[in-house]
């Protein structure tokens, strides 16, 4: 679907969901227009703001090509999220105020403000800026984390079983050798497939505290807006291991910017990021090596869909070589 179709059909989707929730007549004003349009397959994905005031108004989210299963998960878990973050002073879910199965769109609070990830980008004093934004977005999630398994009854029960990234890494090598999948340097992508093994027999006895996972939890995601910080663009993962969304964050840190002054610490990553988002946590996830397992599969993950050429995703891989590397040293 083309630019201007897909900005049409999700003009026409807005001024019915405006209309659903009472504010019909911001659906015909000027005051709508497009802040983010995305590839995502042959549809296309668009974002929409309908603007009542200066620091005010409604956010449609238009994601034509997701499949009614990817939908509901979304759509749960932004429910989800707003009824365990409601009592939150703090950390914040935008409100989703309509949705469409049939249109797959969402119609959600606007909320103004700095990304993490330009409070990140434009810092007049980096070092301080990165441990302001990485124990904030610790914070965050230790709250979403916490809330979730309190309100919807996981109580931070331990699992113990990661058989299933051992399935995913066992078929990646598999589709590798077999011509079906074609990351680059091959040899070191199937290095990172055994990699996950050694790490899942290195966890065993150990588990990891379970949550319902926001799911990519990346910079540009948390926002900073006048009533807290809050989280966007929740993926419907459901539960799992708090790792994964640790990881998750981490990672995307490490692909977009320079590795912070000081040693480093797992994968590679500056000791001082681990310990901020270890501060925000309030728990330090380095106590069991679960977190390296859920490192080593966020970058296989990663690797596995690394296939384009160009100047940023070369930046991406080799922060991903540089993570690979660390670990495999340190006797992963």
């Amino acid at each position: 679907m083309d630019h201007f179709s897909l900005e049409t059909q999700a003009r026409s989707i807005m001024s019915r969901a405006l209309t659903e929730v009472g504010t019909p007549a911001l659906a015909e004003s000027s005051r709508v227009w497009p802040i983010k349009t995305a590839e995502n397959g042959k549809h296309g994905k668009i974002v929409l703001l309908a603007q009542t005031g200066r620091d005010q108004g409604y956010v449609l989210k238009y994601e034509p090509g997701l499949s009614v299963a990817d939908f509901r998960r979304v759509s749960d878990a932004l429910a989800q999220a707003q009824m365990a973050m409601a009592s939150e002073a703090t950390y914040k879910v935008p409100q989703q105020f309509w949705n469409s199965e049939k249109e797959r769109a969402h119609l959600l609070e606007y909320v103004p403000g700095p990304t993490a990830f330009d409070r990140l980008d434009y810092a007049p004093n980096p070092a301080q800026q990165r441990a302001d934004v990485l124990q904030d977005c610790g914070g965050w999630l230790a709250q979403f984390h916490k809330a979730t398994q309190d309100h919807f009854g996981s109580n931070g029960q331990r699992n113990s079983s990661f058989s299933w990234m051992g399935r995913v890494a066992r078929n990646l090598a598999e589709q590798t050798r077999q011509g079906y999948l074609s990351p680059p340097s091959p040899r070191m992508f199937l290095g990172q497939c055994a990699m996950i093994h050694r790490l899942i027999r290195a966890t065993e006895g150990h588990g990891a505290l379970t949550a319902t996972l926001h799911g990519d939890p990346h910079l540009r995601n948390f926002i900073y807006g006048s009533q807290g910080l809050f989280a966007i663009d929740f993926t419907g993962r459901g539960q799992g291991p708090v790792e994964l969304d640790a990881v998750r964050l981490m990672t995307r840190v490490a692909y977009r910017f320079e590795t912070a002054p000081g040693s480093a610490g797992l994968g590679g990553i500056a000791e001082s990021d681990w310990d901020n988002l270890a501060i925000g946590y309030g728990r330090d996830l380095r106590d069991t090596p679960v977190l390296a397992l859920c490192l080593a599969f966020q970058i296989l993950r990663d690797w596995s869909r690394q296939t384009e050429e160009g100047a940023r995703t070369k930046v991406r891989f080799k922060a991903m070589k540089h993570i690979f590397r660390s670990l495999r040293e340190a006797g992963y």
